[in-house]
């Protein structure tokens, strides 16, 4: 009898929106896999963001999986979608599938200078910052790689019309938690950039160490693995699904 496959709930990173993770989830849909990949605030609307807390966090995970009726989803997360889901599963372990996979995981709390740079970004030119980034984050040397990846940078960018205040609320968030805070016993997969100029490989071998986690380096990219290299990021994530 063959093993009914898990929906998963995939949540994107700071400044990703749902289409920054769009290539994995297709990816994942060809596998027959139920893919949810809702906009996490404040591109889902700030609104839903009383204040930017982690309980904030997890509970809008939380009243997402209640009201879409999910049954036990795998949890991904990319980047600040991987403090979230970390969150998740400290707060609730329950709701979720014995699996979680993080991508680019966020160890811990950048340091203070980064952070207030990410809450000052939130006020210049969205142009400008996404070519900024887009170039400090991305590890190839293809420009017309750089090139498509610089429009998908825009149109997540282009996706929210949230205030700027709480884009800068946000980004502190992203900036201030890592997971390395946090404690949950999950089936644990951590996929990163080999080349990822944003979190150290020592810290994601220790979180790994504290997780007790497999860890997957994917060579020659970097922490938008999820742009420059969807096709095997999906392939990785399966092979731990269907393990």
């Amino acid at each position: 009898m063959q093993r009914q496959k898990p929906e998963i709930l995939f949540l994107h990173g700071y400044r990703g929106a749902p289409i920054g993770v769009a290539a994995i989830a297709d990816e994942l849909r060809k596998k027959d896999y139920a893919v949810h990949t809702p906009a996490v605030p404040p591109f889902a609307g700030a609104e839903l963001m009383p204040t930017y807390s982690p309980q904030s966090y997890a509970n809008f995970v939380k009243d997402y999986i209640t009201e879409h009726k999910l049954d036990k989803p795998v949890l991904i997360g990319h980047s600040m979608g991987s403090i979230v889901a970390a969150m998740v599963a400290s707060q609730y372990p329950d709701l979720i599938n014995d699996k979680i996979i993080l991508l680019s995981p966020i160890s811990k709390r950048t340091p203070r200078a980064l952070s207030v740079l990410s809450m000052t970004a939130a006020y210049l030119p969205r142009t400008l910052v996404d070519y900024v980034t887009t170039k400090v984050l991305y590890v190839g040397k293809d420009r017309r790689e750089l090139r498509n990846i610089l429009q998908i940078t825009h149109d997540c960018t282009n996706a929210t019309s949230a205030p700027r205040k709480d884009l800068a609320r946000a980004g502190r968030f992203s900036a201030d938690h890592g997971i390395l805070e946090l404690d949950f016993d999950k089936n644990t997969l951590l996929l990163a950039g080999a080349k990822d100029r944003l979190v150290k490989q020592k810290d994601t071998k220790k979180l790994a160490n504290k997780l007790k986690a497999e860890l997957i380096f994917l060579d020659d990219t970097g922490h938008i693995h999820n742009y420059e290299k969807p096709q095997e990021t999906a392939a990785e994530i399966v092979k731990f699904l269907e393990k």
